[in-house]
């Protein structure tokens, strides 16, 4: 249970940074298109790495249901996103979003060994979809880990346009160890 809670803890502690990054831009900010990153604004990485989280909790089976092993199991496809909503265009909106998935993860009490069906799209001339077996922890990290690699584009585009950001927003948990010992 310890486990479980410390990962359910980062997830809200990620997202609560995306957050207190968009509560610190100036208005224009969030949907200035970066030349750094083609194609790409703040608003959309906030979206893209909302869209995990809201993704991997969305289909979570209610009760008992689909139960494999004592464990009640889920089918998620991260590739299924929503794109061109008003979390692209409104930053308020974007903040409402992360605080439902703040507060669906913290009065979550899904079991890290949940099982996971994965769905996915691995060939980019093929559409259809790849399942793999995986588990809710694995996923939530995965989610984490995401979240944490578009934190780092979103670092980018901010010193393009001369925003300062913290200087750990988009460093990863096992460099900022390996930071602080050397």
């Amino acid at each position: 249970m310890e486990r479980q809670n410390e990962l359910r803890a980062i997830a809200v502690e990620i997202l609560e940074q995306s957050k207190a990054l968009l509560n610190s831009l100036p208005k224009d900010s969030f949907t200035k298109e970066s030349t750094f990153v083609p194609k790409s604004n703040v608003a959309k990485h906030v979206r893209h790495l909302a869209d995990h989280f809201r993704l991997l909790l969305a289909n979570k089976p209610e009760g008992t249901s689909c139960v494999s092993n004592g464990h009640a199991a889920w089918t998620v496809d991260y590739d299924a996103r929503d794109r061109n909503v008003p979390m692209e265009t409104d930053v308020e909106v974007a903040i409402k979003e992360i605080e439902k998935l703040q507060s669906k993860l913290l009065n979550s009490d899904i079991s890290l060994e949940t099982p996971v069906h994965l769905l996915a799209i691995v060939n980019s001339t093929d559409d259809s979809r790849s399942e793999f077996p995986s588990n809710y922890g694995r996923e939530l990290w995965f989610c984490i880990h995401h979240a944490v690699h578009h934190h780092a584009l979103i670092k980018v585009i901010c010193i393009e346009h001369k925003i300062e950001v913290p200087e750990e927003f988009g460093v990863a948990p096992a460099t900022q160890n390996y930071n602080q010992k050397h």
